[in-house]
């Protein structure tokens, strides 16, 4: 059997902005370091906003400094360094301070929803929420994560501050603002695949995922109950992950993440072909999924403080 590594890696610092491609990331209890840390809101009752809404957003680039990635904590994190944030248009790039203070330091809670989540988060003050808003021609605010990891202020919160997965699938796991569970993994296999019966490639981008692999079968991972990854190729340091629910894939898939606009009704048209619930038979399993399509899988870990490389042995283990 063909040996399966990690290809790529990735993390979205800001929720449906551009992707960060990094050499190694560290597994922490909410997903990659820094993944979906940031989400920006309406203004108005805090309801999370994403490209699907507003394509442009995936035009929005954050950057973060080389020794924060490579560390993959905040303890490599020195003191004053932020993440830039720019946008084309925009007169001059957001900073925003990379180490989070915490609770008290904040200038006001703020409560935000994503999904089935309402619970707080830290604002990120006025201007950012000018920043976003001239850029989006929409009023909104940035909030940041708070969570299990952020240290905690003489007062509570208004709300929750950690949001958990859905635990009909993964229960008791942590995830920061993603649509649903803190890691989404995808193979070159099933892209490749994907692209012969659309007659083009199609970039990995249009599926946003934050750990790729290279070396198996195309759909082989939709029989990965669960797998390993080898840190280093060492067996003794194996992180297990288990992967949990297919990933339904959105109209953000038909956008150019390069250019933020919608480019028709692929790959959701082909997809449907021959990866919906009922093309797959799953939806037998779940009726809501049987006009659903599929892409890549959401996985979860109850390992942290693992830093992933590219490069690293990806090995799936039989059901348990």
């Amino acid at each position: 059997m063909a040996i399966s590594t990690i290809s790529s890696l990735h993390i979205y610092p800001i929720k449906s902005a551009k992707g960060i491609a990094v050499a190694s990331a560290r597994l922490t209890e909410s997903g990659l370091f820094l993944d979906r840390e940031w989400m920006v809101v309406k203004e108005e009752g805090g309801k999370f906003i994403t490209a699907r809404q507003i394509p442009k957003l995936l035009l929005v680039e954050p950057s973060v400094p080389h020794e924060v990635l490579e560390g993959g904590s905040w303890a490599a994190c020195p003191p004053g360094a932020v993440m830039r944030v720019s946008a084309p248009g925009m007169p001059s790039p957001l900073l925003l301070p990379l180490r989070p203070p915490d609770r008290s330091s904040y200038s006001q809670l703020r409560t935000v929803t994503v999904w089935e989540w309402t619970g707080s988060a830290a604002d990120e003050g006025d201007d950012a929420a000018a920043w976003f808003s001239q850029f989006l021609n929409t009023p909104c605010r940035l909030v940041r994560y708070l969570g299990s990891s952020c240290p905690p202020g003489p007062s509570s919160p208004p709300g929750p501050t950690v949001r958990t997965t859905d635990p009909q699938y993964a229960a008791g796991y942590e995830t920061r603002f993603s649509d649903g569970y803190p890691c989404l993994l995808a193979t070159e296999a099933a892209l490749q695949d994907l692209g012969q019966r659309l007659g083009s490639p199609l970039p990995m981008n249009r599926f946003r995922p934050n750990i790729v692999v290279v070396g198996a079968e195309p759909w082989e991972e939709d029989s990965w109950g669960r797998l390993q990854v080898l840190p280093g190729g060492e067996q003794a340091a194996a992180v297990q992950f288990d992967s949990v629910k297919p990933c339904s894939r959105c109209k953000v898939t038909t956008v150019d993440q390069e250019t933020g606009q919608v480019t028709g009704q692929e790959p959701l048209q082909t997809l449907g072909t021959f990866r919906s619930g009922a093309a797959l038979g799953w939806d037998k399993r779940e009726r809501s999924w049987t006009h659903a399509v599929f892409f890549g899988w959401n996985v979860v870990s109850r390992v942290s403080g693992v830093q992933l490389r590219v490069g690293d042995p990806v090995m799936p283990l039989p059901a348990a």
